[in-house]
């Protein structure tokens, strides 16, 4: 999928760094993931160097720069979710999908992450789909849920 830069036309040229996460949430919202076009197209309009978003990119995990599947499933591996049936829940969603964490399927229905923390701690163990919170209780449950997805 090719970027399409006119999204910045609305905007002030070189607003700065301080926009820079901002915008590469934008970006992703729209196109689902950020692209090498967009980072481009990022780095013009911000006046930073590529390497620098890259790097930013890489510190936090919530960006993508590979297009993620239509449900993406987010299991929780903090301590918390950990110690009350976290990485049951993560062995159980990697056998039912079929995938490892960070890998998209190939008809592009899910891809399965996990993150240090969902802020679920009043609910553990957590999964997240897509903006969705869910508490997990049980193997059944689990694939209940995951049937009854879209």
């Amino acid at each position: 999928m090719k970027f399409d830069a006119a999204y910045f036309s609305n905007l002030t040229p070189g607003q700065g760094p301080e926009n820079l996460i901002r915008l590469l949430q934008e970006v992703q919202l729209m196109e689902g993931y950020i692209s090498a076009e967009a980072i481009a197209a990022v780095s013009l309009h911000l006046r930073i160097p590529e390497n620098k978003i890259i790097g930013v990119m890489s510190f936090y995990r919530q960006f993508r720069v590979k297009p993620a599947g239509k449900l993406v499933i987010t299991a929780c591996n903090c301590p918390n979710c950990h110690l009350n049936g976290g990485s049951q829940i993560l062995a159980e969603l990697e056998n039912i999908l079929k995938l490892k964490p960070g890998q998209t399927g190939r008809d592009k229905r899910f891809t399965l992450l996990t993150e240090t923390c969902l802020g679920g701690c009043g609910k553990l163990p957590v999964i997240r789909i897509n903006d969705t919170h869910h508490k997990i209780t049980s193997s059944d449950q689990l694939r209940h849920l995951i049937d009854s997805l879209p």
